[in-house]
């Protein structure tokens, strides 16, 4: 009686085990698809929240050859207008950043003092390293690498969009 309790208590033990590992494996493979699947998703959000405008559209007899490019080009106006306003808030920041800079660079000599009334020693390349023009170029690259991978998902969010929209019609036939 006591080897079957224990049989069952590993078998139990081994199921929790096998459903973490699984959970593991799952999620792991969600983050790997994570560049497929947020474009996906969004392209999906916009599908459902665009239909009722695509349906009225076609109610009022609009072809689904110009029905579904003027919803398109909605979605591309609205997206556009959000990005007009992030673009107007970077270039609001970047007017800003001498501000911080010469804020920054006075905390920093600050702080040298500071540390050296103090008898720290601070080696010369942290300052180089944080203040330096390598360290702006790489922020810089950065950004515009940021700005590519940006307009790549957009275009592939509005191609996705596109073609869920071209297939939203004939979704209740085929069910």
């Amino acid at each position: 009686m006591m080897a079957e309790k224990t049989a069952s208590e590993s078998s139990g033990a081994f199921r929790v085990l096998l459903g973490v590992a699984a959970f593991i494996v799952i999620v792991a493979g969600l983050r790997m698809a994570q560049s497929l699947l947020v474009p996906l998703a969004l392209a999906a959000f916009l599908t459902i929240t665009s239909m009722p405008l695509l349906n009225w559209l076609r109610s009022m007899r609009v072809p689904n050859v110009l029905a579904i490019p003027l919803v398109l080009l909605l979605i591309i106006g609205l997206l556009a207008a959000v990005g007009f306003i992030a673009t107007n808030s970077i270039l609001a920041i970047r007017e800003a950043v001498p501000i911080y800079v010469d804020r920054f660079a006075a905390i920093w000599d600050s702080a040298l003092v500071w540390l050296l009334e103090h008898r720290v020693v601070v080696p010369g390349a942290i300052e180089e390293v944080i203040l330096g023009p390598a360290s702006l170029m790489n922020l810089v690259t950065g950004l515009l690498r940021g700005l590519a991978g940006f307009m790549s998902m957009a275009f592939l969010v509005a191609l996705i969009t596109l073609f869920l929209l071209a297939e939203s019609s004939g979704v209740p036939r085929k069910l």
